[in-house]
This record gives structure tokens, sequence and C-alpha cells, in this order.
């Protein structure tokens, strides 16, 4: 992918940046734009799916205030993520995208963690609390079959939906697949850094003996694959299974993960 090129073009501060790609069909990519101008100033991101290899893709950056958020606003993006839960809705999915954490890839991951949080469908929702303080929130309940989820619609710097599984479940389907290949490869240097969840090391003999613990488990595991089981919002928790046959029998090996601030990491209590 070649570097964005662009020019402030008029008094509202529209930057218009082309990226030219050479990358198969329908890649996912990262646009990075930094802004000084017409007393703007900082940074944005903008995710672009570039659905056909050696067209350039246009990404226009507005660096104006964006309008205040709204019920309406917020109730169209509920309703959005409604109808890619119940009905794959592709244009609604698309709607999404720019809202959510781990762009295209990571929404598909989370809408199916989603049904399995919610027993299948998305039924309806409803709000529970409103806030305005420096910045502006929308918070909801969405109410499945089996289960419930607390989501947000959030507007700071810029509009956000969130909930755990939108923002970790993605992150934490990678950690697990690094944890299983990392455990059956014995490395522990590079174990101890995926187990480093903030800025305190987790220590490598500390890694080698989670190498110990699980290898003789994890190895000879055919068709192996990171299930997701459940989550519990009153601890944090995401829970998985890492699964699959050996010796004719299927294995569920479960792993707790605590996320908050960002962070994700495995609980290893007892």
């Amino acid at each position: 992918m070649g570097p964005p090129t662009g020019a402030l073009t008029d008094a509202n501060g529209q930057y218009n940046v082309t990226v030219e790609s050479s990358v198969g069909p329908a890649h996912e990519g990262c646009v990075l734009v930094e802004a000084a101008a017409l007393g703007a100033s900082g940074s944005g991101r903008a995710m672009a799916r570039f659905q056909m290899p050696g067209l350039p893709a246009v990404v226009d950056i507005g660096l104006g205030t964006p309008p205040p958020l709204t019920v309406t606003d917020a109730e169209e993006l509920i309703a959005a993520l409604r109808a890619v839960i119940n009905q794959n809705d592709q244009k609604a999915f698309a709607k999404l995208v720019p809202y959510v954490p781990n762009g295209w890839n990571g929404l598909s991951v989370a809408v199916r963690d989603m049904r399995a949080v919610l027993g299948g469908d998305l039924r309806g929702y409803r709000p529970t609390a409103n806030s305005m303080n420096g910045h502006t929130q929308f918070e909801y309940e969405l109410h499945g079959d089996g289960g419930r989820l607390s989501t947000v619609i959030v507007q700071d710097v810029t509009r956000r939906i969130w909930n755990p599984i939108l923002e970790y479940s993605p992150r934490a389907q990678q950690f697990l697949s690094g944890f299983h290949r990392l455990v059956r490869e014995g490395n522990a240097q590079m174990l101890a850094r995926l187990m480093t969840a903030d800025d305190v090391d987790f220590p490598v003999a500390r890694a080698q003996k989670l190498i110990e613990e699980y290898r003789p488990q994890l190895e000879g595991l055919e068709h192996a694959r990171v299930l997701f089981v459940g989550l519990d919002e009153s601890t944090s928790t995401l829970r998985y299974t890492i699964s699959g046959q050996k010796n004719g029998l299927r294995v569920d090996l479960p792993f707790a993960l605590g996320y908050g601030d960002g962070l994700l990491w495995m609980r290893l209590d007892p």
C-alpha cells in the first residue's frame, strides 16, 4: 500500500486523502491522518475496505466539529446492530464498521459472540442511562432469549458504539490462538510477552511453567479451535475453550480472560 497524499480543499477544512492500494480484493486497511490547519490539530484514523486491487481509494476526513449526538442517532446505531445480529444485514454492517473498535473482521467475530450471549436474536433493548459529562453517552441493555448485554453509544472525540464483546472478543480470539501456538512451540520468551497485560512484565519462568502445564494437553489436539463460551460482565470475564479431537475423543480446555481499561489478560487464579 503506497503512501497517502492529500491537500486542504476548502474553507470547511475538508482533507482528501488518496491511498493507492496494490493488495488483493476485499483487503482491509487503516488510513492515518494528521492535521494542523484551519485551527485543527491532532490525528484521526479511518478504516478503509479496498474492494479491487490496484485502484485508489479516497477517504474524506472532515476537520470540523461533528454535530451533537442525539437519541435518534444512538437508536439508529442500535437498530443497525440489531439488523446485523438478527438478519446479517450487510448494509447495516457497513454502517456500523466506522463506529466499532476492531473494524470489519472484528465486527464479524463480535456479532457471532453477541448472538451466543443473547441466546440467538436480539429481541429488544431499553435505555438505562444518559450522560453529558464532557461527552454525550447513551447506555442500553440488549435482551435476547437467553441473556442480556450492556451497550454504550458515546461521543467524545468521535462517535463509538461499545460493549465488552465488540471491544475484547476479537482480540481474545487472537490471544488464545497465540497462546495455543506458543505453548506448542515451547516459546517461553514470546509467551511471556503475550501474557504481559500492562507495564509489569510477565516472568519468563512462569511462562515456562505454563508451557509445561498446557503442552501435554495441547499436543496432538486435532482440528483445534478457539470457541467462545460466555461473558460475565459482573466480573469482567470472557470465557473460552480451546477445543479439538484427541485419541478420537472431544477435548475442551477452559480459559478465562479478564478485561478492562483496554487491557486483556488470562486469569490464572485457581
